[in-house]
């Protein structure tokens, strides 16, 4: 977490705060019910448009993954995207953990119950995913309500939910 933060400082001087300000607020974003990030978190009154750089920046730099929201589950996906709707992940599960709570990995791997691993285990599912070369999308629509992911695959639309505990809806 370090290096990422002086790597933004290092190479993205004009935008280095935007980026530390996202990068710092990914893990509260994940936690939200929407799960969907919202700019004005970042700046009071923040519009994409001007924040867009940071985003940008990590997800160049393979720090995030953007998920995209799309209005509808049909092929192809991409006709119904909507980019200036997004949640992001973080490439790395482990360094996800260890930013909400110093020793989480070793909690989670011991298999203690009492810790809320929602967000943690969606973000598992972004980073397998994207390792696998499938952009990242979620759908969030009137009818359906939301879907976590959904990818194309074999010319077909799939959805994926994660979730974290026994209880299933």
């Amino acid at each position: 977490l370090v290096e990422y933060r002086r790597d933004a400082t290092k190479y993205a001087k004009h935008i280095k705060l935007n980026i530390l300000q996202v990068l710092d607020l990914l893990p509260e974003e994940l936690t939200r019910k929407n799960k969907r990030f919202l700019v004005a978190d970042v700046e009071k009154g923040g519009r994409y448009d001007r924040m867009q750089d940071g985003f940008l920046w990590l997800a160049e730099a393979g720090i995030g993954l953007p998920c995209t929201a799309v209005s509808e589950p049909r092929v192809p996906l991409r006709l119904s995207q909507k980019s200036s709707f997004f949640k992001l992940y973080m490439n790395d599960v482990g360094l996800l953990s260890a930013m909400y709570m110093e020793g989480l990995q070793f909690r989670i791997l011991s298999g203690e119950t009492s810790i809320n691993n929602g967000a943690i285990y969606e973000n598992f599912v972004a980073q397998e995913l994207a390792a696998h070369g499938f952009p990242l999308h979620y759908c969030m629509g009137e009818n359906i309500g939301e879907i976590d992911f959904i990818i194309q695959y074999n010319g077909k639309v799939l959805p994926i939910e994660a979730k974290s505990g026994r209880r299933y809806r």
